[in-house]
């Protein structure tokens, strides 16, 4: 398994994400798929809810990104670009190999029990991947991930953003008594929002420490199991 890795990630390092969406303009801007006729319509879209989270190679989420400093300022804002450069099988189960901006590799698969992650591309061959979205999933159920607890705080919860409304699954990752990340997916296309945060023991005023939400997509669509 270590060398099949080494292969994926030496592949990644030829890889660039310099210009995600890499369409012609006169596609739509924000959800392109090949086998489709163009929309700019979301409610016209017919999502695969069977998964959290559709995985197919050239599909592409463009995020804007940013930081906060501990009074609130911006630090940082631009653009984040998560896109399926290529699939593998590994252990018999075929993965999607996820660029994350250039700064982050990982394999996915639909399972299941949901949507599953292999971060360690160096890890012994009795490696697992972990569970990161348990899905499908009932409210205020948890689980545990990577040391940390996961739970859904609401199973149909409406999010407005600059590209259209969505009914998502809102999910939430405590990493201490006062810290968190809150996840917004939308079943049949992934990530919408991720915001972490600490909260204020005494007060329970909210300080955020980075934010990044969708502005644009492209979604394949082939098997995405």
């Amino acid at each position: 398994m270590k060398k099949a890795l080494l292969v994926i990630m030496l592949y990644i390092i030829g890889t660039a994400c310099t210009d995600p969406l890499d369409i012609d303009d006169n596609l739509d801007k924000h959800h392109i798929s090949e086998d489709v006729d163009e929309t700019d319509d979301l409610e016209a879209v017919t999502w695969d809810e069977s998964v959290i989270k559709h995985l197919a190679v050239g599909n592409t989420w463009e995020y804007e990104f940013r930081e906060y400093d501990n009074f609130g300022q911006t630090i940082y804002s631009g653009e984040h670009c998560s896109k399926i450069i290529s699939d593998t099988v590994i252990s018999g189960q075929t993965f999607y190999i996820i660029n994350d901006n250039n700064t982050e590799i990982s394999c996915q698969r639909n399972s299941e029990q949901g949507l599953r992650i292999l971060h360690s591309f160096f890890s012994d061959s009795n490696s697992e991947p972990m569970l990161k979205f348990k899905y499908p999933i009932e409210t205020n159920e948890s689980y545990q991930y990577d040391g940390n607890t996961i739970s859904l705080v609401a199973k149909d919860f409406k999010l407005k953003l600059s590209i259209g409304e969505f009914d998502c699954s809102y999910y939430r990752i405590t990493l201490s008594d006062t810290h968190y990340i809150d996840i917004f997916m939308k079943p049949g296309l992934g990530l919408l929002v991720e915001e972490e945060y600490t909260l204020n023991e005494k007060s329970g005023s909210k300080k955020v420490i980075s934010y990044r939400e969708l502005s644009r997509f492209i979604i394949n669509s082939k098997d995405s199991n």
